[in-house]
């Protein structure tokens, strides 16, 4: 997957792209996660979706950037290890009342929900969920179809 927006992508529609996930795994110590925010902001990059999973020796950090193709351009730079994934990234206009309705899409359509957490900033003043499921191209569909609207890497990159 080639998180380049110039260039195509797997999941691409013609809406946009997918949002791509970047998985990178940190040393569990005080700070490393402030590293990883700097080296990002100090190329102007935002990190606006974030979650960790921590255990003894490492964490595992899943981030949702402004500038994809600068990120992975800069970790092949640094030399450091990382993953990109394509989510789901959906609108939930109503909030908490929107996320049963959402689930229960997905359900109907079979679409296995791998993880999911929310964005930090949230694109058109409503809130939204990432969501790594299994077929990302299917899971956008299924979501678009059923009238929810689904964010592609367009519209979050600056």
């Amino acid at each position: 997957m080639n998180p380049d927006p110039e260039k195509d992508s797997d999941a691409s529609t013609a809406s946009g792209s997918a949002v791509v996930q970047f998985s990178v795994m940190l040393d569990n110590r005080a700070g490393a996660l402030r590293s990883l925010e700097k080296m990002l902001s100090d190329r102007h990059i935002n990190v606006i979706g974030l979650t960790l999973s921590d255990s003894f020796e490492i964490s595992l950090a899943r981030l949702i950037v402004t500038d994809p193709f600068g990120v992975e351009t800069l970790f092949i730079e640094r030399g450091i290890a990382f993953q990109t994934t394509d989510v789901v990234v959906v609108e939930l206009k109503g909030g908490p009342n929107d996320l049963g309705p959402c689930l229960n899409v997905l359900n109907r359509a079979e679409v296995n929900i791998h993880s999911g957490y929310p964005l930090l900033v949230h694109p058109e003043g409503a809130s939204a969920l990432v969501l790594c499921v299994e077929d990302c191209e299917f899971g956008i569909r299924v979501l678009g179809e059923n009238g929810f609207k689904v964010f592609f890497q367009e519209d979050l990159s600056r």
